[in-house]
């Protein structure tokens, strides 16, 4: 090799992947941190994830879900203004409106 070789870094080196440091190491086995039990003299703060009578959801029942299927379309900006005064009046969201007009229009009841 000539000098001018030796001083240039050696670029074709393949360097093969490195494992990862837990790669032994099944996760299932990790035991979680211990949390800490609120005592009687600290004050009772909510603790995420955790349901409480208080923060319980109004509506449907709890294990009951609505099979619903996605809707994309375009609307004129006249129907948008009608839809959005609807919403803003009822209270309600924009699914619900458009299911109402839907459902007073070509609905089997």
């Amino acid at each position: 090799m000539t000098d001018a070789m030796k001083d240039r870094p050696e670029l074709l080196v393949r360097r093969g992947p490195k494992p990862a440091p837990d790669e032994k190491i099944d996760p299932v086995e990790i035991a979680p941190a211990p949390r800490e039990m609120p005592t009687a003299s600290s004050p009772a703060e909510p603790v995420l994830g955790v349901r409480t009578q208080s923060s319980k959801k109004i509506g449907r029942p709890a294990g009951k879900r609505e099979i619903t299927v996605p809707l994309g379309t375009r609307l004129s900006i006249e129907v948008m203004e009608v839809l959005d005064d609807a919403v803003v009046e009822n209270g309600i969201s924009i699914r619900a409106a458009v299911e109402q007009a839907i459902l007073s229009r070509w609905g089997k009841n």
